[in-house]
């Protein structure tokens, strides 16, 4: 298994490791970057053209993947490894 490193700013001793086989689904990438603009369950579904139970099933598949339990974690935890763009 292969792992990347990311470190925390101003920090060179602290490693988060991740898991580079447990990358992200286009379909899970397109509706964390929406999650990250603010949007809702209802208007990603709507602006993915997806069902909510679609959404929820990806966000259940993020929040896994990257390790955390909250949108705003995983929104943030993507914005630092430069899995979604900031807008």
């Amino acid at each position: 298994m292969r792992y990347a490193m990311e470190t925390n700013h101003g920090s060179s001793s602290t490693f988060a490791v991740y898991a580079v086989e447990d990358a992200l689904t286009h379909g899970e990438l397109r509706v964390l970057q929406l999650l990250a603009n603010g949007a809702t369950n209802r208007e990603i579904a709507g602006q993915a053209q997806i069902s909510e139970n679609t959404v929820k099933f990806h966000l259940k598949n993020v929040y896994g993947k990257l390790g955390v339990g909250t949108r705003k974690a995983a929104a943030s935890l993507a914005l630092r490894r430069g899995l979604i763009a900031a807008i």
